[in-house]
């Protein structure tokens, strides 16, 4: 319900200030292949495409 309002922008800028803050270098965000919509929206805040492959173990 609160898609289109800014507060996923609002969110994510202050995550990324606090991480420059920190000194942090780099951010990686992981969404499905298939979430086109995430994956625009993190490219809008200029989030990047990367190598990196995903891996994972399931324990259930």
């Amino acid at each position: 319900g609160q898609r289109g309002r800014g507060c996923g922008s609002r969110l994510l800028k202050a995550a990324i200030d606090c991480a420059r803050q920190r000194g942090c270098r780099r951010i990686t965000l992981l969404t499905d292949g298939h979430n086109l919509d995430a994956q625009r929206f993190y490219r809008q805040h200029g989030f990047a495409g990367s190598d990196m492959k995903a891996m994972r173990l399931m324990l259930d």
